[in-house]
C-alpha cells in the first residue's frame, strides 16, 4: 500500500511536469542561484525564501511563476487536483462529439472526486491520509493479522493487466465501497495516466537526443514496457 502510494505520488509529480508545472522544493543553494541570475540578467533580486513551490511555465509569454506552498504531500495533491479539474473543463472545448467530450471529461472529474474522497478532503490528498494511517497508525487492517475485508494482492493486480499496451479501463473508482480497494484503484489510475502520457511523449519525440534516449530507456524499464 505504501509503495503504491509513492508510485502514484511521483506519477503526479511527473504529470504536472508534462503540463509545464513543477512542484519543487527550492533549497538555499537554489534560491541563491536564482537571485544571482535575476540580479545579473534583469537587475532585480526577488524575495524567494527556501520553500516548496509550484513553478509554472507560460509558453505564450515565456515566463516562470513561483507560487509558494507549505507541505510536500498535501500541496502536491492540491496542485495535481487543480490540474485535473482544468483538464476536465478544457476537454469540453475540444473538437469532438458531445458524447466523447463528456465521457473524457468525466474520467478526469471522477479522479478528482476519488482523490478528495467525494469532497471530504478538499485538498485532494485522500491517498496521502490513507498512507499516513497505514504507515504511522497501523490502521485499515493491512498489517498482519489481516482484516477479512482487506483486498487480496492478486485480485488487485487484475486491474493493471493491460498496462503494457495502455488498454486498462479502471472505470469509476468512486463506485468501489471498500476503501482499501478504492485506494489502490485510485492510485493505479494516477500511475496509469502518467505512463500513458509518457508513452505518448516517447512516440511523438521528433529526434532521439541524449535526454529523450534516457527517457525512453526508463519507460522501457517500467511496468508499461
Amino acid at each position: 500500500m505504501i509503495q503504491t502510494y509513492y508510485a502514484a505520488y511521483f506519477s503526479a509529480h511527473a504529470i504536472l511536469r508534462f503540463f509545464g508545472k513543477s512542484f519543487t522544493h527550492l533549497e538555499i543553494g537554489h534560491v541563491q542561484f536564482l537571485r544571482g541570475r535575476c540580479a545579473s540578467e534583469v537587475g532585480y533580486t526577488p524575495r524567494l525564501p527556501s520553500s516548496y513551490y509550484l513553478i509554472e511555465l507560460a509558453t505564450d509569454s515565456r515566463t516562470l511563476s513561483f507560487n509558494q506552498c507549505n507541505e510536500s504531500h498535501k500541496d502536491l495533491w492540491k496542485c495535481f487536483q487543480a490540474l485535473l479539474q482544468s483538464i476536465s473543463t478544457e476537454t469540453l472545448r475540444l473538437r469532438a462529439s458531445e458524447i466523447r467530450r463528456q465521457a473524457v471529461s468525466k474520467k478526469f472529474s471522477d479522479l478528482v472526486d476519488a482523490l478528495s474522497a467525494r469532497g471530504r478532503h478538499p485538498a485532494g490528498n485522500w491517498l496521502s491520509l490513507m498512507r499516513n494511517d497505514v504507515n504511522y497508525k497501523s490502521l485499515h487492517g493491512v498489517w498482519f493479522p489481516f482484516n477479512k475485508s482487506t483486498p487480496v494482492f492478486d485480485d488487485l493486480m487484475k486491474y493493471v493487466k493491460g498496462w503494457r499496451d495502455c488498454s486498462t479501463d479502471f472505470g469509476d473508482p468512486n463506485t468501489i465501497k471498500n476503501d482499501r480497494e478504492r485506494f489502490f484503484v485510485t492510485a493505479f489510475i494516477v500511475i496509469d495516466l502518467g505512463l500513458s502520457i509518457a508513452q505518448d511523449y516517447r512516440d511523438i519525440a521528433a529526434k532521439a537526443g541524449r535526454r529523450s534516449s534516457e527517457f525512453i530507456r526508463l519507460i522501457n524499464l517500467s511496468a508499461a514496457a
